[in-house]
């Protein structure tokens, strides 16, 4: 089961809560303690020490503090550590580079916070629906690997002693070997093209988000991508993003040619990239239905029939003879 929809909705749903305390005039520590009195979730148990620690050296550091110290000691989590875990360090350095740049532009808060929660919500949507369709091309790859093993059990529930030939006969142990290399094989295979649907990179529109909220709130382009840049390496997440780099880059080359406002293309440029993401995943998964059965008619078919049918024939032969005699 993968938690990282759930643990970035998490986070959104905190995030809007806490945008609407702000909003309302509460400062920042007392609405975080608002919300971490309101529930026992993993998200409130996070920010708890966060709370008592902002005031000293703001929530982004102190948020990527407890993140750190989290990951060294992981069982303060319990359950957490073996269920999403690492979902929910992700989904929270994410918050933290956010505020990060907030707090360091002097963008407007509450603004951030919202923004970002729609953020969180939109990744959310693209993880799930890079599962989604990943389930098909990956169910298929699961029946294949298979295949063989049922073969074998097949024979057994006919009455051939395909268990025998196989283990105690020079001719079985030939077929186990040949049999197994091509299931191998055509496992290895699978893998690779399923790594196929992975995102090339770590681009996800966070780092034209913070760059969209350094404009906001003055800063000049170059300005706001470094510390952009700097908010997101310092908040842990140090993935490459060359994907929405590139992006960035064309984008700013666009903005100084024609003139036009720089947020509204950094939005539309964040929006473009999650809807051409989700297509490209369409595309990938619907080759790789067709893709498969390559592997199917090359590795897991021959291996079916040397692991199970050309067993039940030997053990049949054999038994016949045997009765002959």
């Amino acid at each position: 089961m993968n938690d990282e929809p759930a643990r970035l909705r998490e986070a959104a749903g905190l995030l809007v809560a806490l945008s609407g305390l702000l909003g309302a005039g509460v400062p920042v520590p007392r609405a975080i303690e608002l919300l971490v009195d309101e529930g026992e979730d993993a998200g409130r148990r996070l920010l708890a020490p966060v709370r008592d620690a902002a005031h000293r050296q703001g929530v982004a550091a102190a948020l990527t503090d407890e993140l750190a110290r989290l990951e060294r000691e992981p069982r303060r989590f319990g359950a957490e550590r073996a269920a999403g875990f690492g979902a929910l360090v992700a989904a929270w350095r994410r918050v933290a580079a956010i505020w990060g740049v907030a707090e360091a532009s002097g963008a407007p808060l509450v603004d951030a916070l919202r923004r970002l929660a729609a953020g969180l919500e939109g990744m959310a949507r693209a993880v799930e629906e890079e599962h989604g369709v990943a389930a098909g091309p990956r169910s298929t790859a699961r029946l294949l690997q298979w295949l063989p093993v049922a073969g074998v059990a097949l024979g057994a529930l006919v009455g051939a002693d395909v268990l025998g030939v196989l283990f105690t006969t020079p001719f079985g142990w030939g077929c186990l070997v040949a049999g197994g290399a091509l299931a191998a094989a055509g496992a290895r295979w699978q893998r690779r093209m399923l790594r196929a649907l992975r995102p090339p990179d770590a681009s996800d529109g966070l780092l034209l988000l913070a760059v969209e909220l350094g404009v906001r709130a003055g800063r000049d382009a170059d300005g706001a991508v470094a510390l952009a840049v700097r908010m997101l390496h310092r908040a842990g997440l140090r993935e490459d993003r060359a994907v929405e780099r590139a992006r960035l880059d064309r984008l700013l080359r666009l903005w100084r040619r024609s003139g036009v406002p720089l947020v509204g293309l950094l939005d539309g440029e964040r929006r473009r990239l999650e809807r051409e993401r989700s297509t490209r995943l369409r595309q990938i998964a619907a080759s790789l239905e067709t893709r498969l059965l390559l592997p199917l008619g090359v590795c897991a078919l021959p291996a079916f029939i040397i692991l199970s049918v050309l067993p039940m024939i030997a053990a049949v032969l054999g038994d016949t003879l045997a009765v002959l005699g």
